[in-house]
């Protein structure tokens, strides 16, 4: 019985075929078993040529769109992609086909617009641990979170966390590129799966943060920073994932607004304005 239990244990990390959408993946089966699919894009150098083993870039108008190498059928190493007018668009690195370290973007213009830092370790050990999970053990905040709520928990592991819910549909590397590369929409990422672990920032044209702060372990986790268009400030400490304790929104001159505290859960049970009212 051991054995067959251990059998179906591996059985469950096996990286399958999605024959449906063309996508690979992982079955993840939980303690209590049941089973989530993680989805992992594998894309190619070029529409009908398959990734081989060492560097790879393609060209768009006799200028280079993108550049990394491949190990193994997967992207690893450094990546980097550029505009028509030489800019650079990203920069970051791979570890089997996910992304690791920080990653940089930049607009046409060369005005650095985000960054975000990944691990694929973590992404791999936190994936296992879901698989070997048990309720006597206690486990990372995102593992108790997956016990909790599983569709909310597996939004950290999709790479649509990074850029407001953008997702590739299917698109080629070569095409998602060349989306990024010529259209002023949101940036959609050259991976599909991911996890945060260190900085996350994000910045106004004018080079002024417009919100930052760190994960830990795929949640936010410590003081950030959220400034909004107007200038106001909101400023708070997270604690796997969640506000906590409280939040204090300042104006554009540093004038305090507004307090707001929150419970362990990250609920609001306190609100107290500053706000002088008219009349």
């Amino acid at each position: 019985m051991k054995r067959m239990t251990m059998i179906l244990s591996l059985l469950a990390i096996c990286l399958v075929s999605h024959t449906q959408t063309g996508t690979h993946g992982l079955f993840l089966k939980s303690h209590d078993g049941a089973v989530t699919f993680f989805p992992v894009m594998l894309h190619h150098a070029a529409t009908s040529m398959p990734f081989k083993n060492g560097n790879v870039e393609e060209h768009w108008n006799d200028r280079l769109l993108y550049k990394s190498a491949v190990k193994k059928g997967k992207l690893h190493g450094t990546w980097e992609s550029w505009y028509q007018n030489g800019q650079l668009c990203d920069s970051g690195g791979f570890y089997k086909n996910l992304p690791d370290g920080q990653w940089k973007f930049w607009d046409e213009q060369g005005r650095l617009t985000a960054i975000r830092t990944y691990s694929a370790d973590k992404y791999e050990r936190l994936s296992f641990e879901i698989t070997r999970s048990n309720p006597r053990h206690v486990s990372s905040p995102l593992v108790t979170l997956y016990r909790r709520n599983r569709r909310e928990a597996l939004k950290h592991f999709d790479a649509s966390a990074s850029f407001d819910g953008i997702r590739q549909n299917g698109k080629t590397l070569r095409e998602t590129v060349q989306h990024n590369v010529s259209s002023n929409d949101q940036y959609t990422p050259v991976f599909s799966r991911a996890l945060h672990h260190g900085l996350f920032a994000n910045y106004f044209p004018n080079g002024e943060i417009r919100d930052s702060g760190y994960y830990k372990n795929g949640l936010r986790d410590g003081i950030w920073i959220h400034v909004s268009e107007d200038g106001s400030t909101l400023t708070g400490q997270y604690k796997d994932g969640l506000k906590s304790g409280v939040w204090k929104r300042y104006d554009v001159q540093g004038k305090l607004l507004e307090l707001v505290e929150h419970s362990k859960r990250g609920e609001i049970v306190h609100r107290k304005s500053f706000i002088k009212k008219a009349g």
